[in-house]
């Protein structure tokens, strides 16, 4: 029994004849295994697009492939096929997740206008085999290639990734270093009617409390740290496609979170469970007193700004008093209010500057004709005394 590690790199196209979206395959890359998990032959080859003329920027900086080499090599999807097909033969086709099974039917349906593909007899998920063989459990993502090769201490060049045979080879890496054939061969899945259904199917979380496809009896958790059925202490919430709730352990007295998810597969319903610390309140109280020196922040910054304002208002006083002289010249001579003690004889000179507005004045008024301005004339009034006759007046007449 030999195996086939496939890993495919495509670029997202959208087809005019068939009206949507297709992830075009750009590169075949795969290693052929022995029986003792041996790479005895390899299988590397570029793909010429026939339904996109462009390359996603994305994929060309991720896979640094760029649309000229492909037009250089100048095979298509319906002249590589066929030599991936004699390189698989009768071996197990295998992939890092369903991503690359999937691509692989969605293409040759598009070319081939077929449903199934009957030179594949067997597959198996080398994803899933390799998260039950470390007991990885996570219920927010899949493992990645990369996250294995580093849980088994596989060294590899993150510059070389994200290319179809540079994957294919870790991918066979990790395979090797997780063998178990008791373990493996349950993943091992014939390519019939159901296994296309299987691989098309789109798993989805029950959010709905009220949905009739939720068991209540399963609404429960145990303490993460004695094992013991804990207490739930308050309503179930949906919060980012799980249930939460807080729980406390009676035996332990241990307080904490619990979090179920309901994911609906092919299979049926899978129960996820797991636990989370409560948040502290001392943490929380701590929040606001960090928010509280921010305004405090600002009105010293407020302040700083108050400070530096009279400033600008001693300077721009002057300046609005020598607008209303309509005068430039003697605004600029008299903006030094305490000059310094080598400008005291400047100071002198300046004086009589000041006085020269006055003086230009004066000659204005000159030039037009003063208003008559009539003397005041005194007439005679009872208040008035009249002089009195005496013999001095009367001996010089």
């Amino acid at each position: 029994m030999t195996y086939v590690i496939l890993d495919l790199e495509f670029n997202g196209a959208y087809s005019k004849k068939k009206q949507r979206f297709i992830s075009e395959i750009i590169e075949f890359g795969a290693v052929k295994c022995d029986e003792k998990l041996n790479i005895i032959d390899t299988f590397s080859c570029l793909v010429t697009p026939q339904i996109s003329k462009k390359l996603n920027s994305h994929v060309s900086k991720l896979t640094h492939i760029h649309m000229a080499e492909l037009q250089e090599s100048n095979n298509t999807f319906t002249q590589v096929l066929p030599r991936f097909q004699a390189f698989l033969g009768d071996s197990i086709l295998m992939s890092w997740g369903t991503s690359d099974i999937l691509v692989l039917a969605e293409n040759y349906r598009y070319y081939y206008d077929e449903e199934t593909m009957p030179f594949v007899s067997a597959y198996v998920n080398l994803q899933t085999f390799c998260e039950r063989a470390l007991e990885y459990h996570d219920a927010s993502r899949q493992m990645g290639l990369s996250t294995c090769a580093g849980m088994l201490g596989i060294g590899y060049d993150e510059g070389e990734l994200h290319r179809a045979l540079t994957d294919a080879e870790l991918t066979s890496l990790c395979f090797q270093k997780l063998y178990q054939r008791e373990l493996f061969e349950p993943y091992i899945m014939p390519c019939d009617a159901d296994f296309y259904k299987r691989i098309t199917f789109k798993n989805y979380n029950i959010c709905d409390p009220k949905s009739p496809e939720i068991d209540r009896h399963e609404l429960y958790c145990e303490c993460d740290r004695c094992g013991h059925r804990a207490w739930r202490r308050g309503k179930w919430k949906v919060k980012n496609k799980s249930f939460r709730a807080n729980f406390r352990c009676l035996r332990c007295k241990h307080d904490f979170e619990g979090r179920i998810t309901f994911k609906m597969t092919y299979d049926g319903i899978k129960v996820i469970r797991s636990t989370a610390e409560l948040p502290d309140k001392n943490a929380q109280t701590a929040k606001p007193e960090q928010k509280a020196t921010q305004p405090q922040k600002e009105t010293q910054q407020k302040q700083n700004k108050g400070q530096k304002q009279p400033q600008q208002q001693k300077s721009a006083q002057p300046q609005k008093q020598n607008k209303g002289q309509k005068q430039p010249q003697p605004q600029k001579d008299a903006l030094p209010q305490k000059p310094g003690k080598g400008q005291k004889p400047q100071q002198k000179q300046k004086q009589p500057q000041q006085k020269d507005p006055r003086q230009q004045k004066a000659p204005q008024q000159k030039s037009s004709p003063a208003p008559f301005e009539p003397q005041p004339i005194f007439l005679p009034s009872d208040n008035v005394t009249k002089p009195k006759l005496t013999d001095q007046f009367l001996s010089d007449d």
